[in-house]
Order: structure tokens, then sequence, then C-alpha cells
């Protein structure tokens, strides 16, 4: 009996592009801004699980490291310096709930499964 075969197809789609809309402090004044990023159209297979494991846990406490790993594997490679960065800069107002947004629709559509269509 020939074993079970399964194919993975390579994936030719362009990067996920993305916006985030946040608050930096400019010289004693927020002021709104926002940057265009991309991130990887594909991700290794267990990456993927790791996500939804991610976002199936219930501590948020616990999440936060992972879903910091989770980007910065996701991010498209030319971007991630800067996205990392404006995470980093304690002059903007980026809050975990944004970057569980984030994860969410790339889990979405890492699955291929988006709970909207553009």
């Amino acid at each position: 009996m020939a074993p079970k075969q399964f194919r993975a197809p390579r994936d030719t789609r362009p990067p996920l592009e993305f916006e985030i809309t946040y608050s930096r402090l400019i010289k004693g004044e927020w002021e709104e801004q926002t940057d265009k990023f991309r991130a990887r159209p594909m991700i290794a297979g267990n990456m993927m699980l790791r996500m939804a494991a991610t976002m199936d846990s219930p501590g948020i406490g616990l999440q936060s490291g992972e879903m910091i790993k989770l980007l910065d594997g996701a991010i498209w490679p030319e971007d991630k310096k800067r996205f990392m960065a404006l995470l980093d800069d304690n002059d903007t107002a980026i809050p975990i709930d944004t970057l569980g947004e984030i994860l969410m629709w790339l889990v979405e559509e890492y699955a291929e499964h988006p709970t909207q269509r553009p």
C-alpha cells in the first residue's frame, strides 16, 4: 500500500499589508500617526500552531512574550526593525490589545478564513 501523500504548495502571494494608527509623544504633545507594515504571506506550520494556541490561551500575562515572538517572526524582514522599534518606543502608545488584534488578523489570514474581506 502506498503511503498517503500531502502537498504543501509554494505560496506566491504578496506580503500582507496593514497599518497601525497610534499616538506618539512629540514635544510634550500626543500626535496621531500612522505607519504601514507588511507581514509574510505564509509562515511555518509550527508558528501557525503557536499563534493559534496563544490566541486561545486565557492568561494574557503568559501570552505577551509569545505575542512578541510571533509578531517578530511574521513581520516582513525589511519592515521588522522599524516595527520592533515602534513597539520599543516609550513615546508611543500601542496597547497590548492592538497587538492582539494584529495577531488575530494574521491568524485569520494565514488560516485563509478571514472574518472580513476588503
